[in-house]
């Protein structure tokens, strides 16, 4: 016959175990999205600036063609 105490003391530190498991799994996917959304970001900013310079550009000129320049 076991020990109820130890078996309890077994499933409590299977328990920890997984769950320090799953913590370490969500800090990598949190890493992992963290990361994704810097790069994601850094793509929408450059191409929101060249799509901005580009309007920037053509308001120039056509301020230019108004004016004769």
């Amino acid at each position: 016959m076991t020990d109820p105490i130890l078996e309890a003391l077994a499933r409590i530190e299977a328990k920890t175990a997984q769950t320090l498991q799953n913590q370490n799994e969500m800090k990598a996917e949190i890493a992992q999205i963290h990361h994704d959304t810097k790069r994601t970001a850094a793509v929408v900013g450059g191409v929101s600036g060249a799509v901005g310079g580009g309007i920037v550009s053509v308001g120039w000129q056509l301020i230019k063609a108004k004016m004769g320049f």
